[in-house]
């Protein structure tokens, strides 16, 4: 999901609000999002922190936002995604300082 650039924003707590991921790179990674998230979210519900995606527990749905969470653990180490697998997929997607939460609000297209 993608969203900034090298330059980014700092987040206060050493790590800049930044991805590392080569531009080629951004567009096959929005790409898985939107599947995921066009495809089985049920739900987005934004946080202090960030953003909670909930999703339906289709087979296979696990397993794709694990998958992304970590790709996402790999380029955006300022964030953190845990992801939960019940009767629905549930998706925390957050940072505790206020520039990273921010970033995944406007990624997300949701507001606090």
């Amino acid at each position: 999901m993608t969203e900034l650039g090298s330059s980014g924003r700092h987040s206060g707590g050493g790590k800049p609000v930044a991805c590392t991921l080569r531009p080629a790179q951004v567009a096959d990674r929005r790409e898985a999002w939107r599947r995921l998230i066009d495809g089985w979210l049920l739900h987005r519900e934004p946080t202090d922190q960030g953003v909670v995606l909930t999703f339906r527990a289709d087979p296979g749905v696990a397993d794709a936002a694990r998958e992304l969470a970590a790709l996402e653990a790999e380029c955006c180490a300022w964030m953190s995604i845990d992801v939960e697998d019940s009767d629905t997929i549930t998706m925390s997607v957050r940072s505790p300082e206020t520039a990273g939460a921010e970033t995944i609000h406007s990624m997300f297209e949701v507001s606090a």
